[in-house]
Formats: C-alpha cells, structure tokens, sequence
C-alpha cells in the first residue's frame, strides 16, 4: 500500500484498537498493544507512519465513532469509558507534536468527555499551531505551539527547552515577565520559579509576599489546563521559599 492507503486503512481500523488500563488509578492509553494479541494496533501504525499521518489525525479530533477500547474511574465502580476516535488521535497527536496539547484534567477524564468549551479550545489550538508551523524550523514551531497556549505546563516544558539556545534565553525572559504580568495569577509562582532558574530573581519577592499572606494556601482554584492549580502554584511557592527565603523589609527590621 501506499502511504496515504496505509493511513487510510489504520484510519478505518481505530475501531477495532483493543485496549485496557494497566493501573488503578490509571489511563487507557491506545498506544498500548492489545491484551489478546490477534491484532495489530491501528494507532501504534499511524504513529509509527510519522508527519504524514497528522493531516487525517487532526481530522478525527471531532470524531466520537467508538472504538473497543476501555477505560475506568476505579476498577471497583462500575462506570466505564469507551474511548472514542478522537481520544485515540490526540494519544497519537501528543506523540507526534512538540508539546502535548491537551493533558486529561483529572481520573476518568479524556478528551470525548472533558468540558466541551476545553475540548474545542484543544482542538482549535492543534489546528492553528499545525497550520501556522507548515514551513518553520523546530525554533519556531516551538514559539508557534506557545503562542496556542497549550497549557501551563507544556508552556514551561517549551520554554525551558527554548532557554537551552543562548540566542533565544533573552525572548524566552520576555515572555516569562509578559506572561506572569498578563495571565492567572496562581501561576505566577510557576513563571518566577523559572525566571529564578534562567538568573533572574526579580520576582522571587513578590510571589514570597503573597506566598506570606497565605494567597496560594487559602486559595481553591481549578483551571481548564490545571485541575489542581492552587496545590501546584503552593508547591513553586514553597519552592521559591526554600531556595530564597522570606526577606523582610527595612521598617519589619527596625521593628
């Protein structure tokens, strides 16, 4: 067969990838040969076909048809999941992209049923980042990914990756200080973590101020692409402090 048969033919055979969970708590992953091995996998095939493959896979973000593959909260509970073709194709997406696009929110959760405003912003964000990379070297595919804000975390995995090239540690700073001033702020501790990291600790006493009010501690938010976000933010901060310390002020000193 020819390349694009071969996508064609694994495309049609996602519904019969035969999956399950290897843990409890877990996830069910379609990359992940079948327990009864009468089959090959179509998704370990598409991945294994490369960048051509993207073009069809991007296509089945919208696609709910069902495949035989099964996931669960708890083995013990009887509720199950059937992953769906577009669960399979971002598994496959997230292998093939520099930075995975969507991360499951919580247990039990997968793209076909997460929060249908999540789903279509992972989607939109996977077909603007492919359309404007076409053409681009892997420097600027990485600031294409970050500009379609995947996410706080893939956002700090690319970012450190781009800091490794002297030519781009400045712009990566820049963004560092754009982002901490303009997105959430519980994920400031992230952001000043990594600028402490890069050499540069301009912010490391703002975070520990509100990490001494109690602002990260006391606080209970979820976001779309961090279901424990204050837990993690608490974590940078506590970070920050047991490399920086609390610094007081002059007027706490002369007290």
């Amino acid at each position: 067969m020819t390349v694009e048969e071969k996508i064609s033919y694994n495309v049609y055979h996602l519904r019969n990838v035969n999956c399950s969970q290897w843990s409890d708590p877990g996830e069910c992953q379609s990359l992940h040969e079948p327990f009864v091995q009468r089959t090959t996998n179509a998704a370990i095939a598409l991945r294994d076909l490369g960048k051509p493959a993207i073009p069809s896979l991007i296509k089945l973000l919208d696609d709910r048809r069902p495949t035989r593959s099964i996931g669960w909260h708890r083995s013990f509970l009887p509720q199950r999941t059937v992953l769906r073709y577009q669960d399979a194709a971002i598994q496959i997406l997230n292998d093939h992209l520099p930075v995975q696009f969507y991360r499951s929110t919580g247990t039990g959760k997968y793209l076909s049923n997460e929060d249908p405003e999540l789903r279509a912003h992972v989607v939109l964000s996977i077909k603007a980042f492919y359309a404007e990379s076409q053409g681009k070297n892997d420097i600027e595919v990485q600031w294409v990914a970050i500009k379609q804000k995947p996410g706080i975390f893939p956002t700090l995995q690319l970012l450190k990756s781009l800091a490794k090239d002297p030519k781009e540690k400045s712009r990566v700073l820049n963004e560092l200080h754009r982002l901490y001033e303009t997105d959430h702020w519980v994920y400031q501790p992230h952001y000043a973590l990594l600028l402490a990291d890069l050499g540069d600790t301009s912010k490391v006493n703002q975070v520990l101020d509100q990490h001494k009010k109690g602002k990260y501690s006391k606080s209970y938010v979820q976001l779309p692409d961090d279901g424990a976000a204050s837990a993690n933010s608490l974590d940078a901060a506590k970070e920050l402090l047991a490399r920086y310390g609390f610094k007081e002020s002059k007027e706490e000193n002369r007290k």
